[in-house]
């Protein structure tokens, strides 16, 4: 069955797509009663995280007509807040709240950590999947091309691309980025 899976301010719900009736539900509270971070698709599990909440993974088991989620992994070494994490493969990638700011990449199978980068690394990263690559913006205009590694962080490139705080998602295109800051729209275009 098709649903749509999102945070509320006090759980993560299923709904029918096609008649918006709830299939499920977690409680889910945050410190700041805000659920910011967007559930994404590994194989037939959906990964979950937020505010100090740790990173999880649930499974949806259907029995007739009812549907609960089942928790098949949980991690407390990440946890997300106002980004959301992405998946290439088997590793799942993201920012963390943790230590002042931290990337990460955690195996999807079994949700065990691979890597951490260095701390202090910002406020809030946006996470995207380009072919062959992993694009993050960090909210300090620092767009950081990065190789999609389980072993480590490297990064390939990194850009100051604006001159006010990145808070918004880049825009990734075949011929470049669009990058949103705090004054203005910009289009990079790769050579």
């Amino acid at each position: 069955m098709r649903q749509i899976v999102t945070q509320t301010q006090q759980n993560i719900i299923g709904v029918a797509a096609n008649s918006g009736k709830l299939l499920w539900k977690i409680p889910f509270t945050t410190q700041y009663v805000q659920n910011i971070v967007t559930p994404v698709v590994y194989r037939d599990t959906l990964i979950l995280s937020g505010l100090a909440k740790g990173v999880m993974a649930v499974r949806l088991v259907r029995k007739g007509d009812e549907w609960s989620p089942q928790t098949v992994w949980r991690n407390e070494e990440a946890s997300m807040y106002m980004n959301s994490p992405v998946v290439m493969g088997d590793l799942v990638f993201g920012f963390s709240h943790l230590k002042r700011g931290q990337f990460f990449c955690l195996d999807a199978r079994t949700g065990g950590t691979l890597w951490t980068g260095p701390p202090r690394q910002g406020e809030n990263a946006a996470m995207l999947i380009s072919p062959g690559s992993l694009v993050a913006l960090t909210n300090d205009s620092q767009l950081l091309i990065a190789k999609p590694s389980g072993k480590s962080f490297d990064v390939i490139r990194r850009y100051t691309v604006a001159d006010s705080p990145t808070w918004a998602h880049p825009l990734v295109l075949p011929d470049g980025v669009v990058i949103k800051d705090a004054k203005t729209l910009a289009r990079w275009s790769v050579d």
